[in-house]
């Protein structure tokens, strides 16, 4: 007896002792002197706080001082009878209405006004109120001191926010002088307020005579007018003035209507018809709707005999097909069906398109007929429609000058009645004050943020400096399908059969342990203690089926599996088929057989999914965590794991668990250690668990 080094196998989610978070043998990252990079820290963080600081606490104060002030619309002298507003006076024939200045003309009855509010806000923030302000401010006392200030200085200082949903207007003044704030916005106000009144009172001594002499233009036009109108409906024969009580206005409004229709027909039936071509041409199914219900079914039992024919394809061999009848007869059905829904197809595709082509040849004739009654139609009334569209214009210019003339007719009563219009409502709500504190900055809010700007940076200083001076980064995690396993060479003490298996325990103590990550293909791979707990959960067979896989026996060969194939004097197993070879027979999966040896064979009557069912029965009755993930593929991945591990020739792996796809072969050679592949006789091919336990100590 030799000792051989074993190989164990710790997933990434069974902690091990010695690994402390990083693989056995990785040097440990080197770690900065905790002192260290607290000095740093408060370096950087006194450096940022000081520096924000000093610009918080070095800013110049600024004051405010501020007065609210009511505008409303006035209702100008001449114009408050009316109902016209601003945009209807501004949009006027320039010939009838004479030049009012837009002051005078504001109207509006809704209080809040915000076309008004703007407007006084740009004459508020306007030279001539600036320059009536400067007058004002330094005729008052307590502004005799102040510096002098300019247009300019005036635009810095003061400006008007409106308050939404009202017609006031909050006057303000910033700066950083407190003592001249408030008289500036006072003289403000009163210089604004004398503006206005002003120019209403210019507005209301100019209105009067424009407005007579523009009633009187009005008259003159409505007189001539209506006789211009009189003489027209006489000459061209208009009794009514709708045009439904007109007999060939009515005719072709109905032909009109119709040939509309018809033309929408016309159009569906065309873009139908071409898309049912369009379709053909291009190969896809057409048909009615009510044909679609029964190509369905037939293309759903279509698919439902593909699937049991691709299911039974995988299940069962061509031989066994072809001598059962009932598997037999699917591909027959299911060729019948396709041509069933073949020819459904074409019959729907032609019943379709002759459908459409019809429809579009109704539609197409329709629209003919009823154009050529269109074009009779308007010889007869196009001179009738020109003549009522003339009457109906003049009739509405009548009515335009008839309403501009009540309008005048009203401002000019409001004026005599009011000749002394009253100055525009102008209220002031608040005046302004001088300012006990400074408005801006805050010099508090501002150091808590510098104080908590300063941190965060200083914090992300030492952040990025930790990372840019890192010398090795922890290994990237193994995706959460499968979980990461990692190989660690341990002194054993497995029995050695040859010398060339003592060859092999050398060469693997060799081999530098390697963390490998099985990717999503893979199924789950057991441990040589989980293959004994599902062993000793599973009946005599189950044990011998979970020892013919873990020595290299697909679940198909298990099943065809013959007594002769088995020689238990020289401790081998023949097997046959699409890959011959023999494999060695390990010392428990010998004892199954000589427990369990009867006159027929090991696995009569038994197929390859009866013997994967039973053994998935044993992965639940052993115990085992997620025994739904137990089942003969993954027995038969964990005996493949355990040859690759060890350093087998991915060439020569055939030769012990028979034909593998290249592409799992490729997969596989990830599982490989680095280093030069070994042949099969120096690697073990018994796996651990199928060993004796003598032989295991």
């Amino acid at each position: 007896m030799s000792v051989q080094p074993s190989i164990e196998i710790i997933p990434s989610y069974q902690a091990a002792p010695e690994m402390s978070g990083h693989f056995v043998g990785e040097p440990m990252p080197p770690k900065q002197s905790k002192n260290q990079r607290l000095l740093l820290f408060m370096v950087i963080f006194s450096l940022c706080l000081t520096s924000s600081l000093v610009y918080v606490w070095m800013r110049e104060p600024i004051y405010q001082s501020s007065a609210s002030l009511l505008t409303v619309a006035p209702e100008e002298a001449g114009l408050a009878g009316g109902n016209l507003t601003v945009h209807q006076l501004r949009t006027q024939d320039e010939g009838l209405l004479p030049s009012i200045p837009l002051a005078a003309i504001e109207r509006q009855d809704n209080p809040a006004n915000p076309e008004h509010v703007t407007l006084q806000r740009q004459i508020l923030l306007g030279v001539p109120v600036f320059e009536e302000t400067l007058k004002r401010l330094y005729k008052q006392k307590e502004s005799s001191g102040a510096p002098r200030l300019s247009l300019n200085d005036l635009r810095g200082l003061l400006s008007v926010d409106m308050v939404k949903g009202t017609n006031m207007v909050e006057m303000k003044a910033q700066g950083p002088k407190p003592q001249i704030l408030a008289p500036l916005v006072n003289a403000w106000i009163d210089a604004y307020q004398a503006l206005r009144e002003q120019t209403t009172r210019d507005a209301t001594s100019n209105n009067y005579a424009a407005l007579e002499e523009e009633s009187k233009q009005l008259e003159k036009k409505i007189a001539a007018s209506r006789q211009s109108l009189a003489a027209y409906r006489s000459s061209h024969d208009i009794l009514s003035r709708t045009d439904t009580d007109n007999t060939p206005m009515m005719k072709l409004k109905g032909l009109n209507e119709a040939y509309n229709k018809a033309t929408d027909e016309q159009v569906k039936a065309k873009a139908k018809l071409d898309a049912v071509r369009a379709a053909i041409s291009r190969g896809e199914p057409v048909m009615q709707p009510e044909d679609g219900l029964s190509l369905a079914a037939l293309e759903k039992r279509a698919q439902e005999l593909r699937e049991l024919l691709k299911d039974t394809n995988r299940r069962f061999t061509p031989t066994y097909m072809a001598m059962n009848p009932q598997m037999r007869q699917i591909p027959e059905k299911l060729a019948q069906a396709e041509a069933a829904i073949k020819q459904k197809r074409e019959y729907g595709t032609r019943a379709l398109l002759s459908q459409t082509e019809q429809n579009y040849a109704a539609a197409l004739q329709a629209t003919q007929e009823l154009r050529q009654k269109i074009s009779e139609m308007k010889v007869e009334t196009s001179e009738f429609t020109n003549s009522f569209a003339e009457q109906q214009a003049m009739e509405d210019n009548i009515k335009r000058l008839e309403a501009m003339h009540r309008d005048t007719q009203a401002k000019l009563a409001h004026i005599e009645s009011r000749p002394e219009e009253p100055y525009p409502p102008l209220q002031v709500v608040e005046r302004a004050y001088p300012p006990t504190q400074a408005f801006w900055p805050h010099y508090w809010r501002d150091s808590g943020i510098s104080l908590i700007a300063s941190l965060i940076f200083a914090v992300s200083f030492i952040w990025l400096y930790d990372y840019l001076t890192r010398i090795e980064e922890a290994p990237t995690p193994a995706p959460a399908s499968m979980p990461n396993f990692q190989f660690y060479s341990v002194q054993g003490s497995l029995p050695s059969r040859n010398q060339d298996e003592q060859s092999h325990s050398a060469l693997l103590e060799q081999r530098e342990p390697s963390p490998l990550a099985l990717e999503s293909p893979f199924p789950r791979e057991l441990t040589a203690h989980e293959i004994h707990i599902l062993i000793d959960a599973a009946d005599q067979k189950t044990k011998r089926w979970v020892g013919l896989i873990l020595s290299g026996l697909s679940v198909e060969e298990v099943a065809s599996l013959r007594r002769e194939n088995i020689d238990l004097n020289a401790n081998r197993i023949s097997i046959e088929g699409s890959s011959p070879r023999t494999v060695p027979m390990p010392p428990r999966l010998k004892q199954t057989f000589i427990m369990g040896m009867q006159n027929d064979s090991p696995t009569a009557q038994l197929d390859a999914e009866d013997i994967s069912a039973r053994i998935a029965c044993a992965g639940f009755d052993s115990g085992l965590s997620q025994p739904e993930s137990i089942d003969a593929n993954t027995i038969r991945h964990t005996y493949i794991a355990y040859l690759v591990r060890q350093g087998l020739r991915l060439s020569e792996l055939e030769l012990i668990v028979g034909h593998l796809p290249a592409k799992n072969l490729a997969l596989y050679g990830r599982l490989s250690p680095p280093g030069p592949g070994l042949s099969v006789n120096r690697v073990t091919l018994e796996h651990p668990a199928l060993l004796n336990h003598d032989d295991e100590a």
